[in-house]
């Protein structure tokens, strides 16, 4: 992919003008962030308004965001908002300019551009993942590195998972008990060849086919009911297990506990778990499988358990077991974890288990945005403060996506979000057109050049093979 000052800055300065002179007059709206909440606030904003013109900048030299390397690769429908997004771009570009490669902080301040434009738009997401802080915790791989390395992405490691001996080498672990541990939790169990004609990545897809992973647990700190998983997502990790003759495991006793379901998703796990094995003592029976076929696969559901510490391969420093404390949920909800005298987990409550992989899907948090030190956000690594998107009604700041919400929510509710933002600019934009000397739309385009900052436009994005692969 070339990285470029686009000819028509350098060599048409008098259309170029001519376009300034005729544009100077309408509303402009730089989106920092090139998600989807980016792209559904841009399209909310010019189906709005005729006189909007919006500037998308994206620190990456791809657009997409979330969509292009957070999805599963077996989840291709999730993806096709990518197509609106495409057409949004070729079909308005007389009106919308996406700037790849272009940092906030870095390549522009936060403050010049709120003095630049009727509104900016913050768009970028949760960034910061949540971590165990426990030792050994760099043996284990991040939720975001595994979906990157599953698409294909061209930045971040490649994954090997295979060099762990003995039971280790069939066993990998996934921490958490959101959609995002199911999407791994499936990647790794099923039949690779279920991802034949996706765009998962080269080296995913060659790793995936010869890996000696067979048993796969997702590990939750809390109950059964405590899950966050949604019921579109459970139904198809029961209905591979099903299909693929996949053998199901859990270390909850549904038919002596008391788990009373009250949502569809709850049930739904619920009526899994009686149809699953229940492991009582997991030091003994995990992996839980003496096979006679060294294909056959397992799935396990392990509750009220908190890893502890990840222990390395004194042979290759790669992954060889993870050790798990039990835990007990409190009446307020909190976690505690049997305890010794002295304050450590006690060595009853502890277990070993195998494991050459250990995904850690534990969610994210917002991190540092340059220039916005100063507005209030709701907790630490949370959303800025926002009424219906606007953080400062004079300054013209709003948010849309995780740097509103949270990182939480389907793509729908992401996209109604985003239209909230966007009638909220909408209704500020004359107000703040009043107040505020934007100068002319060509602004971004020219302080780019001045400062000897390459951008990749949308056009020549389009043009490279990556553009196709969404």
């Amino acid at each position: 992919m070339s990285i470029f000052f686009p000819v028509s800055a350098i060599r048409q300065p008098h259309s170029q003008f001519a376009a300034s002179a005729i544009r100077q007059t309408h509303s402009k709206v730089c989106i920092i962030g090139s998600g989807p909440s980016g792209f559904y606030t841009a399209l909310r904003l010019l189906r709005r308004s005729k006189e909007i013109h919006i500037d998308i900048l994206e620190a990456r030299r791809e657009p997409f965001g979330l969509i292009r390397y957070g999805v599963a690769p077996d989840h291709p429908e999730v993806k096709k908002c990518a197509t609106k997004f495409d057409e949004l771009l070729s079909e308005n570009s007389d009106r919308i300019s996406w700037y790849g490669g272009v940092s906030l902080g870095k390549d522009v301040q936060l403050d010049e551009l709120m003095a630049s434009y009727g509104a900016v738009v913050l768009a970028i997401g949760a960034q910061l993942e949540n971590r165990l802080h426990v030792p050994g915790e760099e043996l284990a791989t991040s939720s975001k590195t595994f979906t990157h390395w599953m698409n294909g992405a061209n930045f971040g490691p490649s994954l090997s998972f295979d060099k762990s001996y003995g039971k280790s080498s069939r066993c990998a672990l996934v921490i958490g008990n959101g959609n995002v541990a199911l999407d791994t939790a499936r990647s790794l169990v099923g039949d690779p060849q279920r991802f034949s004609g996706t765009n998962i990545g080269t080296s995913a897809m060659k790793e995936l086919c010869s890996s000696t992973i067979r048993d796969v647990a997702i590990i939750g700190r809390r109950g059964p009911l405590q899950a966050s998983f949604a019921a579109k997502e459970l139904r198809e990790i029961f209905n591979l297990c099903r299909h693929e003759k996949v053998g199901l495991f859990t270390n909850v006793d549904i038919q002596y506990e008391n788990h009373s379901p009250v949502t569809r998703s709850q049930s739904i796990l619920i009526d899994g778990l009686t149809k699953a094995t229940f492991l009582e003592d997991l030091s003994h029976r995990w992996p839980p499988l003496e096979r006679e076929n060294s294909n056959s696969r397992s799935l396990s559901f392990f509750f009220n358990l908190s890893p502890t510490k990840f222990i390395k391969n004194q042979t290759d420093s790669s992954l060889l077991a993870t050790e798990v404390a039990k835990n007990t949920v409190l009446p307020d909800g909190s976690i505690g974890t049997h305890h010794a005298e002295n304050g450590t987990p006690s060595s009853i409550s502890l277990t070993t288990l195998p494991s050459a992989l250990a995904v850690t899907c534990l969610g994210y948090g917002v991190g540092p945005i340059p220039g916005a030190e100063n507005f209030a956000r709701t907790k630490p690594r949370g959303p800025l403060v926002h009424k219906k998107g606007c953080v400062n009604q004079d300054m013209g700041l709003f948010v849309a996506g995780w740097t509103k919400t949270g990182p939480a929510g389907a793509l729908a509710s992401t996209m109604l979000d985003a239209y909230e933002t966007a009638d909220c600019i909408v209704s500020n934009l004359p107000r703040l057109k009043e107040t505020k000397n934007t100068g002319d739309c060509n602004w971004l385009r020219q302080v780019l050049c001045e400062r000897n900052i390459p951008w990749v436009s949308y056009r020549d994005w389009a043009g490279t093979p990556e553009a196709s692969k969404i």
